[in-house]
């Protein structure tokens, strides 16, 4: 709570401070989450891993140069930690204690500015602020240790004070199908917590080092970033680490929600592997940035009686510093198919028509669907840097992306390259922390969208057109009656099996050419 009030307290107009406050502060935090996970406190561990991933998704927005500050969040992860009883009962022991240090503190400072100067290289002593400072250990460890006996809580409650519990957030409903599996990376081990219906939080700790972790990561991300080799040695290592330790939570689940921290935001599950499969085929995965999307994506709201509007956009031109993309092309034309046997309204915008100013406008018209099939560029220099490139060869930043009117759309599916925002940190493979910087994707959850379909890594053209035909060709078998279901995470899963079973034994079965995409946000399907 003390890093809360001063993180809240930094001026919002010093980017500089701002970014270093993460950085100052992380070994802290974590610490912290890896004593109370220790206690078996697991939902204020949760809580606090909110701090830090609040942390961690503003870090992108605070590179911008010349951007504003960004607004601090409001919620779970703005907000304070609840005290227990006993601690209650130790804060109050501890404010007389914590009063008289601050005026030693003060007196000291004093007593320094009023010293003649001397010479800057020698150690200047302050006996009495020493010796202050010895006595006040003392009598911090005399209080803990009374006001932490059982039963102490209530002798050092003051009088009148309020019997407050821990936090608690509403817990989200899950199937009984459908876990959660929740990520701690701390410097010497991996924590991880499986959630699911009707059953305690399962608690397993895995002992590997983040500088082991962060190799395995980064080797498999090499192993998947070209479509050459086999990718499974990687894939079955870092299945070993961060996977396997859980498996046996999650037997009898066909559909896990994956809330990543620090490098394993870079992971593509879907491409980790068991020696027999690759876990695409087991279980349907979604990627979730923090627990308060479950709630959100729960609650949406169900289609209108109106025709599902859906708005698609596209570059295949190539210019100075971007290639062509004639794949696009083929997958509008897909997307057009389908709407015409779906009875969808479907509205095409491609080239040199693919404008912001008709971006802005089919957004007003709130479709379900945004189909967005171009270049993007992610910048590690902030959002101003980072850019969707539009069919009249605009460059949108982030920033400007944000501020169009997303709300009101159900899923966006992002054609683009790095769409899912994943940067890979200095350090790599060494000691790079792994930060994902907030990207495309994270910016339209941010701005409104309640889902999202972004890929991890530079995909192909050619290949990425196939895909998404296939992933549209689902619908061409649905009944009309389901003509409005929009495509959920369960697709993504049955189009990347299908695309395994059609290219076995082919180099088109590299998971680079199926493993690209996420699925972001969503409830079970």
């Amino acid at each position: 709570n003390a890093l809360q009030q001063l993180r809240h307290g930094l001026p919002g107009d010093d980017p500089g401070l701002q970014r270093d406050w993460l950085s100052g502060h992380e070994a802290d935090l974590r610490r912290f989450i890896g004593l109370l996970i220790d206690q078996g406190r697991l939902l204020e561990a949760q809580q606090a891993l909110g701090v830090l991933r609040d942390e961690e998704l503003h870090e992108f927005s605070r590179r911008s140069r010349g951007a504003p500050a960004p607004k601090r969040p409001v919620g779970p992860a703005a907000t304070s930690l609840s005290y227990t009883t006993t601690e209650q009962a130790r804060n109050e022991s501890l404010r007389p204690l914590e009063v008289r240090l601050h005026a030693a503190a003060r007196a000291a400072e004093d007593r320094l500015r009023n010293k003649p100067r001397q010479d800057p290289l020698r150690e200047s002593a302050d006996p009495q602020a020493q010796g202050e400072l010895q006595e006040a250990t003392q009598q911090l460890g005399n209080l803990l240790e009374r006001v932490g006996h059982p039963g102490g809580a209530m002798r050092w409650m003051p009088p009148g004070a309020p019997r407050q519990q821990a936090a608690t957030a509403p817990e989200p409903r899950l199937p009984p199908d459908v876990a959660r599996l929740q990520y701690i990376v701390s410097a010497d081990r991996l924590d991880l917590l499986v959630e699911r219906a009707g059953r305690p939080v399962r608690r397993i700790r895995v002992p590997v080092e983040q500088m082991t972790l962060n190799r395995a990561v980064y080797a498999l991300r090499r192993a998947v970033a070209a479509p050459v080799g086999d990718a499974r040695p990687a894939a079955q290592d870092l299945y070993r680490l961060i996977w396997s330790p859980a498996a046996a939570a999650l037997r009898g689940v066909r559909q896990v929600q994956v809330l990543p921290d620090a490098a394993l935001r870079q992971v593509p599950f879907a491409a980790l592997h068991d020696g027999r499969q690759w876990l695409a085929e087991q279980l349907t995965l979604t990627l979730q940035l923090g627990r308060t999307e479950w709630p959100q994506m729960a609650a949406r709201a169900p289609l209108t009686n109106r025709r599902p509007q859906m708005a698609a956009f596209g570059r295949t031109l190539p210019d100075a510093d971007h290639a062509a993309l004639p794949g696009v092309a083929d997958e509008v034309a897909q997307l057009q198919r389908l709407g015409a046997a779906r009875g969808w309204a479907v509205t095409t915008t491609l080239d040199a028509h693919f404008t912001a100013n008709a971006l802005r406008q089919q957004l007003a018209q709130r479709p379900e669907l945004v189909h967005l099939a171009s270049h993007f560029i992610i910048d590690p220099a902030g959002e101003e840097a980072s850019y969707l490139l539009l069919g009249d060869g605009q460059r949108l930043s982030l920033s400007q992306l944000r501020a169009l009117p997303w709300a009101g759309v159900r899923l966006a599916l992002l054609s683009a390259c790095d769409s899912a925002g994943e940067v890979e940190a200095a350090g790599a493979g060494q000691d790079g922390a792994g930060r994902a910087l907030s990207g495309f994707a994270q910016v339209l959850r941010a701005a409104g969208v309640q889902q999202v379909l972004a890929s991890l890594w530079r995909v192909h053209d050619g290949a990425t057109a196939r895909w998404m035909a296939q992933f549209y060709a689902a619908d061409a078998s649905r009944p009309r009656s389901t003509a409005a279901a929009l495509p959920g995470p369960a697709r993504l899963a049955q189009t990347q099996r299908r695309w395994l079973r059609r290219h076995a034994g082919t180099p088109w079965a590299h998971p680079h050419y199926w493993a690209a995409f996420t699925w972001m946000g969503g409830g079970p399907t």
